[in-house]
C-alpha cells in the first residue's frame, strides 16, 4: 500500500511540475481596449502577453478602475511615455489563474490587486526600503488593466482582504494608496484640521481616510452638487469657491494639511495661505505636462515654515497596509460600474467631473 501511495504522490508531483512548466512556456492572449493613437478612442484590441517567468503570475482581471491619469496617458498629456496601441488601466483586481514555478506568495484562485507598478530594480536604496515607487532606475509602471488578463511579478501583487469586495478594492490600488500614504506620512491624528481640494476619485477617499484618523475635514470644491456626499462621508465643512474664490480667505492659517487632488491648472496660493504655520500642501493631482501650477509667494513658506509636498502612490508594503486599514475602518470607494463599451463616454464624464466618484469597468463585459 505504501508503495502505491508513494507512486501516486510521485505522479501528482510530476503532473504539478509539468503544469507549472507548461504555464511558464505558454504565450497567453488577452482581449482589451486600446487607443491606437494619442487622443484616439479606445477600441477592442487583442494582444499577446509575455510568457511567465519564475516569479510571475497570470491574473484574470475582474474589475479595473478608471483613473484620470489614464486619460492623460491616452491623450499623451504626460509626454511621450507610452507606445501605441496603448491599453490603459492600473487599478486592477482579479483572480490568479496561472503561476510561475517559483511563486510562493499566492496560489491559483487567490484574489489579488495590482496597482501602478509591475516591477522595479529591487536593488536601489528606495526599493530596499520598500518605496519601490521612487526606484532610482525607474519603476515599471502599469498599463494593461482594461483587459481580460495581465501578467505580474508576485511581489507587485497585493492580497485583497477576504471581507473586501473586489469591486471596491480596485480603486484603492491607486486612488486609495495615493491618498492614504501622505496622510500617514504627516501623522494626521485626532483634533487636526485637514482640507481636501477637489472631491473626486482621489478626494472622496482622502476625506474618508482623514476622518478615520480623527481629523476635522473641510472640502473645497467648485460645485454645490457634491456637498451632500461630502457631509455623508464625514466632512465638517464644505465650501464652493467657483463663484467666490475669496471665501478661502476665511480659512487662512487654519489647516495642518491641504490635500490637493485637482488634476488641472489652478492657483495654489490660496491653499498655501490656508495652512497654519509648519503646515503642508500635498499635491496629488497631475495636470497635463506644461501646465505649471507652482507660481506662489515664497515668503509665505519661509515666514511660516510651510511646505509643499508631492506624493506618488506608495510601496508594496504600504499598499497592503492600506488595504488592511481600509477593510478595518470601512473605507469604501463609491463606484459606478460600467461595461467595456462605455469606456469612451466615461472618459468624457471624468473630464467633466460627472461621476461620484469612480468608474469601475466590469471586465466580464470584454469576454462576451
Amino acid at each position: 500500500m505504501k508503495k502505491y501511495t508513494a507512486a501516486i504522490l510521485c505522479l501528482f508531483f510530476t503532473f504539478c511540475c509539468a503544469a507549472v512548466s507548461a504555464a511558464e512556456k505558454t504565450a497567453f492572449t488577452a482581449v482589451g481596449y486600446a487607443a491606437t493613437r494619442p487622443g484616439g478612442p479606445l477600441i477592442p484590441y487583442r494582444f499577446t502577453l509575455p510568457e511567465l517567468g519564475g516569479h510571475d503570475m497570470l491574473v484574470e482581471i475582474a474589475y479595473a478602475g478608471v483613473c484620470h491619469s489614464d486619460i492623460h496617458l491616452v491623450n499623451d498629456e504626460h509626454g511621450p511615455i507610452v507606445e501605441y496601441p496603448y491599453v490603459p488601466g492600473h487599478e486592477i483586481v482579479g483572480r490568479v489563474s496561472a503561476v510561475g514555478k517559483n511563486v510562493t506568495k499566492f496560489k491559483i484562485n487567490d484574489t489579488v490587486g495590482i496597482g501602478s507598478m509591475l516591477g522595479s530594480c529591487g536593488e536601489c536604496e528606495y526599493c530596499r526600503a520598500g518605496q519601490e515607487q521612487y526606484c532610482i532606475r525607474g519603476a515599471d509602471w502599469t498599463g494593461g488593466g482594461y483587459a481580460t488578463h495581465i501578467t505580474v511579478n508576485e511581489k507587485f501583487a497585493a492580497a485583497i482582504p477576504r471581507e473586501m469586495p473586489a469591486i471596491i478594492a480596485a480603486p484603492l490600488m491607486c486612488a486609495g494608496i495615493t491618498t492614504y500614504s501622505p496622510l500617514k506620512r504627516l501623522k494626521v491624528k485626532k483634533g487636526d484640521s485637514v482640507a481636501v481640494a477637489g472631491l473626486g476619485g482621489l478626494g472622496h477617499l482622502a476625506l474618508q481616510y482623514a476622518v478615520s484618523m480623527g481629523a476635522e475635514v473641510t472640502v473645497f470644491e467648485i460645485t454645490d452638487a457634491k456637498a451632500a456626499a461630502a457631509k455623508r462621508l464625514g466632512a465638517a465643512d464644505y465650501v464652493n469657491t467657483r463663484d467666490n474664490p475669496a471665501l478661502l480667505e476665511r480659512y487662512r492659517n487654519k489647516f495642518k494639511a491641504v490635500i490637493s487632488t485637482i488634476p488641472v491648472k489652478h492657483d495654489i496660493q490660496p491653499y498655501i495661505d490656508a495652512l497654519k504655520e509648519t503646515g503642508t500642501l500635498v499635491i496629488l493631482g497631475m495636470p497635463p505636462l506644461g501646465e505649471n501650477i507652482m507660481a506662489f509667494d515664497s515668503h509665505v513658506l519661509t515666514s511660516g515654515g510651510k511646505c509643499i509636498m508631492g506624493s506618488s502612490i506608495g510601496g508594496m508594503r504600504e499598499t497592503e497596509e492600506m488595504l488592511r486599514y481600509s477593510a478595518t475602518h470601512g473605507i469604501c470607494p463609491e463606484v459606478e460600474v460600467i461595461s467595456a463599451n462605455q469606456i469612451n463616454s466615461a472618459f468624457k464624464r471624468v473630464k467633466a467631473g460627472d461621476v461620484q466618484f469612480r468608474f469601475v469597468i466590469a471586465v466580464s463585459s470584454m469576454r462576451q
